[in-house]
């Protein structure tokens, strides 16, 4: 919507019915844009203002006073509209003031409405207002994605702890590996701020590995390290060495089901509401991430000393597949949750979950 209200004489519209006597408004006429004089504005009451500016699209009004100024701002508030306000004089500071955010000319205002202003247009370029609203809505919708992907990648990295106090199972990541996934894996992606808003981390990845292999033990014998005859439900013995070998294997499958919901919530949050399809992977940064974090989490898991210094091991191509499987579902999840969001902007998923 857009209203200009200006000094300057302009020929009267004839867009509404006015019954001067009354004060009242007795029609608007069907159309898009409307020019009203002070003299008129002087006539129409705050309800009717808001009428009209709420009908109309586009708003002149001419020969103005600094009260006026500040009526109709008061008149597009009350329509529930956020308003900006440009001015460079004097008389412009009360609605400056009043606005939602007043805008004063770097160049040609003067420094009291440059005081009132909220922000100052240094070219006194109008089209740099869109370029600036522009630039202020992507970098306030890139925080919230990076505050929220930096919130989902943390929980996977506090639940080890939680399990290892409330359940008493080893820790599936070590202080190292978790420090690997903040300052490795995760070093690049922050500052592309693509985030999850889908569902979190399958947690269930160690007990499948463990599971698999048959163990049944309690935590006192676990880490007894004198005790290389430990027996399972199975009936079979696990020295040691076995067993922290098999703790290793059961961090580093861990650490995969981080990076691979860690791809997923890259792909997701590249958009809050268009398709991956429609969207494309043209940012270069994201995709050189990507393959980082994996050269990443294939170095540490592989090369000797590393891992060893991370208390990681190998695993099996099978059990690294298994996070992969998850963060395909959570990837095909939220492209039908966008999708209905497109479909149905003012449902219940979309007020629940867009973001």
């Amino acid at each position: 919507m857009l209203c200009l209200y200006s000094n300057d004489m302009a020929k009267e519209g004839k867009c509404f019915k006015f019954n001067r006597k009354l004060h009242l408004v007795t029609r608007l006429l069907p159309t898009k844009a409307i020019i009203i004089h002070g003299e008129q504005l002087k006539l129409l009451s705050n309800a009717t203002l808001q009428e009209i500016v709420s009908h109309y699209q586009q708003v002149v009004f001419s020969r103005t006073s600094p009260a006026q100024k500040l009526q109709i701002v008061e008149a597009y508030q009350g329509t529930n509209n956020i308003v900006a306000v440009t001015g460079d004089g004097v008389n412009d500071a009360p609605a400056l003031r009043k606005a939602d955010i007043g805008i004063a000319m770097g160049i040609a205002g003067t420094d009291v409405s440059k005081q009132a202003a909220d922000m100052i247009l240094l070219n006194d370029n109008f089209a740099s207002i869109v370029t600036g609203v522009e630039e202020g809505r992507l970098i306030f919708d890139n925080l919230k994605k990076s505050i929220a992907y930096t919130l989902t990648s943390n929980i996977p990295e506090i639940m080890p702890f939680m399990s290892y106090v409330i359940v008493g199972i080893p820790l599936p990541l070590s202080l190292v590996a978790i420090l690997m996934i903040d300052l490795g894996t995760d070093l690049i992606m922050p500052f592309m701020s693509y985030v999850i808003v889908g569902i979190p981390l399958p947690l269930s990845l160690v007990a499948i590995l463990m599971i698999d292999l048959g163990t049944d033990l309690k935590r006192e014998l676990w880490d007894c390290d004198t005790l290389n005859d430990l027996e399972d439900s199975y009936g079979q013995q696990w020295s040691y060495a076995a067993r922290k070998g098999l703790e290793a294997s059961c961090s580093a499958g861990y650490f995969f089901a981080v990076l691979a919901i860690q791809w997923s919530d890259a792909l997701i949050s590249k958009t809050r509401k268009n398709s991956i399809v429609t969207q494309g992977m043209g940012n270069q940064m994201l995709n050189a991430s990507l393959l980082f974090a994996t050269a990443i989490a294939m170095f540490i898991t592989v090369v000797p000393g590393v891992k060893n210094v991370l208390q990681l091991d190998g695993i099996r191509l099978r059990d690294a597949m298994i996070p992969v499987y998850y963060a395909v579902v959570m990837f095909i999840y939220d492209e039908l949750r966008r999708w209905y969001l497109r479909k149905y902007p003012k449902g219940f998923i979309y007020r629940e979950t867009y973001f």
